[in-house]
């Protein structure tokens, strides 16, 4: 790339340099917690990425992808968002440069896989459990952006809640290839997710928001649930308390 009267553009001097890897839970700052860049050069931290290669690669949707980071630590059922950039050298004359966040930005929700399912050997588990209105990740927000999660559950399934007296609070049918969080507002809003597609899931977990069929918030209580195989058609039954607030601003 050159300028308009024919001499080298700055452009002529940049090259690639490397990626860095943000993963937090705020969208406007999430926290950077890797970097990856070409060895041998004055330029960031010659780190190189032997680190992050992958031989042979993963191949997804019929993509090849020859890099892999894991990021450990992450709290099951919390809101991350994720992001990858690209940077390059700069030059004496500019500063290096680096791709907007938002050009990739992802939501995920972390949760227990199949391999942990498996050898945990637990069935299908509600969380928090009790629940108390206002847990850290819905803290301050309103009714309809509330939720609990049901984990480790089959593929597809049907799930029901009840009252102890056996009335029905809720039905649903469960499908892990194409659930995406929209069963709450909490999980993922277009409003508020701006920029952002929806959320990734486990294919294992649901989000309730904890309102009826009938559009009404739940009650302070202990609810019973059955969620059903579809596959199988094998049944698991469980309890969970749930523990409101007297605020109940939809």
């Amino acid at each position: 790339m050159g300028t308009p009267d024919g001499r080298p553009g700055w452009a002529t001097y940049l090259a690639q340099e490397g990626y860095r890897v943000y993963v937090g839970e705020n969208q406007l700052a999430p926290t950077l917690i890797a970097q990856y860049d070409v060895p041998g050069d004055t330029a960031s931290f010659n780190t190189g990425f032997d680190l992050v290669r992958q031989t042979p690669p993963d191949t997804i949707d019929n993509v090849a992808y020859q890099y892999k980071y894991t990021v450990s630590g992450l709290k099951d059922g919390f809101k991350y968002y994720v992001a990858v950039t690209s940077f390059d050298t700069g030059t004496p004359d500019f500063e290096s440069l680096e791709s907007g966040l938002n050009q990739n930005l992802a939501l995920a929700f972390p949760g227990p896989t199949v391999e942990e399912k498996k050898a945990s050997g637990r069935g299908v588990t509600v969380f928090p459990n009790p629940y108390r209105v206002e847990a850290r990740w819905d803290q301050g927000q309103k009714v309809r952006d509330h939720y609990l999660w049901f984990a480790n559950l089959p593929p597809r399934a049907t799930i029901k809640i009840f009252t102890l007296s056996g009335d029905v609070v809720f039905e649903t049918d469960f499908d892990g290839a194409t659930y995406h969080g929209t069963s709450a507002r909490g999980l993922y809003n277009p409003r508020t997710d701006l920029d952002v597609d929806p959320p990734s899931l486990s294919g294992r977990t649901f989000g309730w928001n904890m309102i009826t069929r009938g559009g009404q918030a739940v009650a302070t209580g202990l609810y019973v649930y059955s969620v059903e195989d579809k596959a199988t058609g094998d049944k698991q039954r469980g309890k969970f308390l749930i523990v409101k607030s007297d605020r109940e601003d939809f």
